[in-house]
């Protein structure tokens, strides 16, 4: 089972391969760590930069538990 910083991880990555136009990302159900919303492609940096941060700085404070 992933901890929350490599779910984190993941997402990031996921985020990054993803080629989609025209997308509705959500990210933001009570089980998710981190509350995310975007368009994509249009606000994909903006959302890889969001997930960058956190995970760089890996204090759990940030993160939402369910």
């Amino acid at each position: 089972m992933l901890d929350p910083w490599e779910s984190l991880q993941e997402l990031k990555l996921m985020i990054k391969v993803l080629d989609v136009q025209n997308c509705v990302f959500r990210n933001n159900h009570a089980s998710n760590y981190l509350p995310l919303k975007a368009n994509l492609p249009s606000e994909k940096e903006a959302l890889l930069a969001t997930l960058e941060q956190r995970t760089s700085k890996n204090e759990e404070s940030p993160l939402s538990s369910f």
